[in-house]
């Protein structure tokens, strides 16, 4: 993990901030935070991020692009 130590949310606070205004997609979150993972890893892995992703742009943190699923940018 290269944000290590940190919750989701700080993770991926700090990828987003790392490049403000760039359009992330789920798979690039994915990679930016973890890295490579090995496919037995990738889904869990893609779980938490996309549940982390969901909560912080429910609580603010971060929107999601409009009209495109699965992609999110800095505030």
């Amino acid at each position: 993990m290269l944000y290590k130590g940190l919750g989701i949310e700080k993770a991926i606070t700090r990828l987003f901030n790392s490049n403000p205004h760039r359009e992330w997609t789920i798979s690039e979150v994915v990679t930016g935070i973890y890295g490579d993972v090995t496919k037995a890893e990738g889904s869990l892995v893609r779980d938490k991020i996309t549940k982390g992703l969901s909560k912080g742009h429910l609580s603010g943190l971060w929107k999601r692009v409009p009209r495109k699923v699965g992609v999110y940018t800095s505030n």
